[in-house]
């Protein structure tokens, strides 16, 4: 059986597209709200598979109309193909436009902490695992600029959630570390001491990992609301 920590890892990544996974019968059905002109024509008649008004679609691409949750994993097998093509399609055409936007970053080199506005945001950008369960969507990307530090606070916001351990090719080889960049994925700014407040909670969370038992309270702890709790509480300490 899997552990709730394993469970919520999985869950992590059915749900959120840049990691590629097959979503399966299970997709969620969301209304079909997404503007004024959209749900209009949903309220005249747009039908299901199976005859009926629909007024839900296909969570993962939104092209696809049902009218209940049965007839949409009825319809599974033959949608899973156009549903991937569909929802790759838009994914991809998201990821151009945002390319090719202005993003502001904060750039962690050693203990040097910055906010540099880019002219345009790039690709390359992975997510970073244990914020993203925190409630923090955070992306990041080498920058390919060195320097020999004996220790970088960025490795942490690379730790796997299961293993509390970071990959490899994020740990210093002969050269030393990169120069790392930061943003959220939803556009919202990111602040450095919203980093920080990040690094100090996944940092105080490796306590918990152990080299054979994890700590059963990990997965409480990797939740948005745990995360707040203790946000809210550095900035308090912060105030005093």
């Amino acid at each position: 059986a899997l552990s709730a920590l394993e469970q919520t890892a999985i869950l992590l990544h059915q749900h959120d597209p840049l990691f590629g996974c097959e979503i399966d019968s299970t997709n969620t059905i969301a209304p079909d709200r997404s503007n004024t002109q959209l749900a209009a024509v949903m309220d005249h008649g747009t039908t299901c598979v199976c005859g009926k008004a629909a007024e839900k679609r296909c969570g993962r691409c939104r092209a696809a109309h049902y009218c209940s949750e049965a007839c949409q994993r009825g319809h599974w097998s033959a949608h899973k193909a156009a549903c991937a093509a569909t929802a790759k399609a838009a994914a991809d055409a998201a990821a151009a436009v945002a390319a090719n936007a202005p993003v502001t970053v904060v750039t962690i080199n050693a203990n040097d902490t910055r906010t540099e506005v880019w002219p345009r945001r790039g690709t390359g950008w992975i997510k970073c695992p244990v914020p993203y369960l925190l409630g923090v969507p955070l992306l990041c990307r080498k920058t390919g600029v060195r320097n020999t530090a004996s220790f970088n606070p960025a490795v942490y916001l690379m730790v796997d959630p299961v293993t509390g351990l970071a990959p490899f090719d994020w740990l210093p080889d002969s050269t030393g570390f990169q120069k790392i960049a930061y943003c959220r994925a939803d556009d919202v700014p990111l602040s450095p001491d919203l980093w920080w407040n990040l690094y100090d909670y996944i940092f105080k969370l490796m306590d918990y990992y152990g080299d054979s038992v994890n700590d059963p309270r990990i997965p409480k702890l990797l939740t948005p609301r745990a995360f707040t709790m203790a946000y809210a509480e550095l900035e308090e300490e912060e105030e005093d």
